[in-house]
């Protein structure tokens, strides 16, 4: 059985040890605790450069998504890849830019000051 719902592989999604991963930097990312990102970055051997073990998302798109510039200057402090394609068509740059929430427009601006690709073409063209 696959992810769907509440449920994988037959368990609640809460029980999935990568779903409480997510679950907790996710909450770090949103609050913008750089303790706690810090202390995911020793621990957690795909953050912040790699994907979560539960979507395959790219914790980059996490971070944008989460509309906290804090934890974004965090990620771009890191060095984390600002180009990469996350399968579905989309680059960091173009998840900022259908970001409905936080600090859209000063998270663009950093990612942009930061080299993301301005060019890079989405899924729609």
């Amino acid at each position: 059985m696959g992810k769907t719902g509440d449920h994988y592989g037959g368990y609640r999604k809460t029980y999935d040890p990568a779903y409480k991963e997510l679950s907790e930097i996710w909450s770090w990312l949103a609050d913008g605790d750089l303790d706690q990102l810090e202390f995911a970055s020793q621990v957690v051997e795909s953050f912040p450069n790699g994907k979560d073990g539960y979507w395959g998302k790219r914790w980059v798109v996490h971070t944008i998504d989460s509309g906290c510039l804090k934890s974004v200057s965090w990620m771009i402090n890191k060095g984390v890849d600002l180009c990469v394609d996350d399968g579905d068509g989309y680059s960091p740059l173009h998840s900022c830019i259908e970001l409905d929430k936080g600090e859209k427009y000063s998270i663009l601006g950093a990612l942009i000051e930061a080299g993301a690709d301005i060019n890079k073409r989405g899924i729609h063209g």
